[in-house]
């Protein structure tokens, strides 16, 4: 009897409209490729880690969720906003404190610090937080309704929705306010000190300035047809000055959507000729990172895209771009329910995150947003779209937050043998086996497998199918399935949602071609 042949399993996610093509999906698992000596495998599909419950402000009746804003000050402490309160968190102790009351909206809250004083914003009105005395104070600023707000060489920057505009500049001179950036002063007080004509205006295009990034040496801004960027000059009358050959006719789409990690800035791209593309900076221009598969997904959310949340957060060697559609239809096509698209930059594959609803029992976006790491705890920590908590990653733990499942799911290429029919007699799993937990759900760890004989279109699979994963210390076990049936493009999805390690590393197909 044949032995079989080895067929590639592991990817990221590439789900193109039409159906066969590819239907590949990477679900709470993404692809590794061992760096160094010679590994087993020269690649597997690992799960992500799981998450726990850090601090509960559901008892106080003040707070609710979704979490407006999420910062690390300079001195290690956690700034977080949800409902109407901003609140610092001590990650030493998980304690927290209210500290002052802004207005009740759907504005996030942005923070910046430079070590003497913390500002925030909310869209209406700017607040600087005292570090020394913990006193807070409304900022006299020249325009209304600041944003946005970042610290960078030396200067407090801050952008706005303010479609005003200063009648007391030359004509010439005389554009609305959200078409400028506002910078403040240097120094100690240089947060709550904002001459009125330290601004610069952002011209390549006359649309509004929506976000924009802090990345090492330059500022990225953002408007829904054009991105500029803007670098210090060390000049004291003029700060700022725009980067050469920096401006494009590529803008953002959805203005939530910006993020930015170490030299990398990432956004939803859109423009006059059109959006649903995603960008990463390269120099001062962008290089795309979507793939067909993933484009077609966000294309499909129509305007839904638009309320795209993006953040970042690196873990064990990989760096994570994260799009959290809020309101999109989900991934098991379900409205409104959300969907996660995640971009890793050290593989430049994509794959998608979710959260578990125990209760629908569907997947649905994923419930962490925003991230900060902290030094003094070694960890990395999550604010929720869902309760009013703050979350921590955790690498050893293998389910969500509440115990909720964390389902890891692998929908593989579409398989073929020269176009002819085959018939699948058995599939051999190469999985990290003998990792069962101890006692409780997982001690007999399964795996759940199916095949589409229609190369993974929706509605086309058949019934899941059980192998064992092997209890704790079984490392001899082997997971297979036998006579799976027959098709001429079989695709074949591999589940698991008991709480242990997920590392899948191959595939072993034994089939028999048949006719013709």
């Amino acid at each position: 009897m044949s032995a079989g042949r080895l067929v590639n399993i592991v990817g990221g996610s590439f789900d193109l409209e039409g159906g066969d093509i590819s239907n590949q999906i990477s679900l709470n698992c993404y692809p590794v490729y061992p760096r160094g000596e010679e590994a087993k495998e020269g690649s597997y599909m690992q799960g992500r880690p799981g998450t726990e419950l850090a601090l509960d402000f559901r008892g106080d009746a003040d707070i609710s969720a979704p979490c407006r804003g999420l910062y690390q000050d300079t001195t290690g402490k956690i700034w977080t906003a949800y409902s109407d309160w901003v609140i610092r968190v001590n990650p030493l102790s998980l304690t927290f404190e209210k500290i002052y009351q802004i207005g009740e909206g759907s504005e996030d809250v942005s923070f910046a610090d430079n070590g003497f004083y913390l500002l925030f914003c909310d869209g209406a009105v700017m607040y600087s937080f005292d570090m020394v005395s913990e006193s807070v104070t409304a900022v006299s600023i020249p325009f209304a309704k600041p944003k946005k707000v970042r610290y960078f060489d030396g200067r407090m920057i801050c952008i706005n929705n303010d479609d005003t505009v200063d009648g007391s500049l030359d004509v010439s001179e005389q554009v609305k306010n959200w078409n400028r950036f506002f910078y403040s002063d240097t120094g100690k007080d240089g947060p709550i000190t904002w001459p009125a004509l330290n601004f610069e205006t952002c011209a390549q295009d006359a649309d509004r300035i929506l976000s924009f990034e802090a990345r090492q040496d330059s500022l990225w801004f953002f408007g829904e047809r054009s991105f500029e960027v803007w670098r210090p000059t060390r000049i004291a009358a003029k700060p700022y000055q725009q980067a050469g050959g920096s401006g494009s006719e590529l803008g953002c789409r959805a203005e939530r959507s910006t993020a930015s990690i170490l030299d990398q800035v990432f956004w939803l791209g859109g423009s006059k000729a059109g959006s649903g593309q995603v960008w990463v900076s390269n120099g001062y221009s962008a290089k795309k990172i979507s793939n067909d598969g993933i484009e077609d997904e966000i294309l499909a959310m129509g305007a839904e895209a638009k309320n795209c949340i993006g953040w970042t957060w690196a873990e064990g060697g990989h760096i994570f771009y994260v799009m959290n559609f809020t309101t999109a239809k989900g991934i098991d096509s379900v409205d409104q329910v959300g969907k996660t698209l995640v971009y890793d930059l050290t593989t430049d594959k994509w794959w998608h995150a979710s959260t578990r609803d125990s209760v629908l029992n569907l997947n649905k976006r994923w419930e962490a947003i925003y991230a900060v790491y902290s030094s003094a705890t070694d960890t990395t920590y999550f604010a929720n779209l869902e309760d009013a908590v703050i979350l921590k990653l955790n690498p050893d733990k293998y389910d969500q937050c509440n115990d909720i499942p964390r389902i890891c799911e692998r929908i593989s290429p579409i398989y073929w043998q020269n176009l002819k029919p085959m018939i699948i007699d058995e599939l051999v799993l190469d999985f990290e086996v003998g990792v069962g937990t101890l006692n409780g759900q997982g001690d007999d760890p399964e795996c759940m497998v199916s095949m589409s004989p229609e190369g993974g279109r929706p509605g086309s699979w058949t019934s899941e199918r059980k192998t064992k994963l092997g209890k704790r210390g079984a490392y001899q076990w082997q997971p297979s399935i036998r006579r799976l049936g027959r098709s001429r493009k079989p695709a074949i999805r591999i589940r698991v949602s008991d709480p242990v390690p997920f590392k899948l590393l191959g595939l072993r197909l034994r089939q028999r071609t048949i006719g013709r």
